[in-house]
């Protein structure tokens, strides 16, 4: 009779086995780095990502639809007319990335809207990304006879084909 060592009880692995194993891990490995570079090359505010907050904002609203890559975010700070310091934050997050304001050749200031009574001191400012297919429209309306001075800071992502004549 033959004797059994060790070696022989051991199951041997299949090599179709061994190649079903190291596919299934190729094609992990695949998709993880198709996510990773999908998550790097896209800049700020992708349809999955959520609109920045200012510092020190309260009742804090915000709005998605149905609708690919539309948000709004709305909130109220203590900053009053004049100020500007919510568009110089949303300005450095959108230009840092590429973003570019729009019109290209206007700086943005405080204008006064509606009549007599509902006169309202109201601050507008857009930039459209990189690729142009979306826009960021910031809007900062002064509420008056409020103490501390407040302002509702309303800020807006939606997609956008802009005419060659604003690329």
């Amino acid at each position: 009779m033959a004797s059994l060592d060790d070696s022989d009880l051991e199951p041997k692995p299949s090599v179709k086995r061994l190649a079903v194993h190291m596919a299934a891990l190729l094609v992990v490995c695949a998709v993880v780095l198709i996510l990773l570079s999908r998550s790097c090359s896209r800049g700020p505010l992708s349809e999955h990502e959520r609109l920045p907050v200012y510092t020190g904002a309260y009742d804090v609203e915000r709005k998605r639809a149905e609708v690919p890559d539309w948000e709004q975010v709305m909130y109220r700070v203590e900053e009053g007319y004049p100020s500007t310091a919510v568009y110089y934050f949303y300005r450095d997050i959108f230009e840092a990335e590429g973003w570019r304001p729009r019109p290209a050749d206007e700086t943005p200031e405080w204008k006064f809207l509606g009549r007599d009574k509902n006169l309202r001191a109201v601050f507008l400012a857009q930039w459209a990304s990189p690729n142009q297919l979306r826009l960021v429209e910031l809007r900062l309306i002064a509420v008056p006879d409020e103490h501390p001075p407040t302002m509702q800071v309303v800020v807006q992502r939606s997609r956008a084909i802009l005419p060659d004549a604003e690329r």
